[in-house]
């Protein structure tokens, strides 16, 4: 017995593929200009490597919400267009969103176990 392969699931997984790289490349830009003084030093400090998992899984996010929101109106350059125009910004909201909430969730707990 065959089964057929759904047709879209090489779509996905090229989908998939651009936007991982777009957020990992783009992150390692944003840390090569801001953190490492144009250099990799910043690759030594374990700090800035979860930062920037953080910041690549948020790209990601934004980016992977916008391609299946806009997965049947667009097709080709249009839709990778709209996935990196609209996906990044998304996807650095998110990011910061969960980094000042995971920081106020710590300052809180760090304020109860005080009193």
């Amino acid at each position: 017995m065959h089964i057929k392969e759904n047709p879209y699931n090489h779509v996905n997984r090229v989908a998939i593929s651009f936007t991982l790289l777009v957020s990992v490349f783009l992150t390692f830009l944003i840390f090569f200009i801001d953190e490492g003084y144009y250099d990799l030093r910043w690759t030594a400090s374990a700090q800035n490597w979860i930062i920037f998992c953080f910041l690549v899984i948020g790209l990601f996010a934004g980016q992977s919400l916008i391609d299946a929101l806009c997965i049947k109106k667009w097709e080709g350059k249009k839709r990778k267009l709209a996935v990196l125009v609209l996906g990044l910004p998304l996807g650095v909201l998110f990011t910061y969103i969960f980094l000042y909430g995971l920081a106020l969730l710590v300052g809180i707990i760090t304020f109860m176990s005080h009193v």
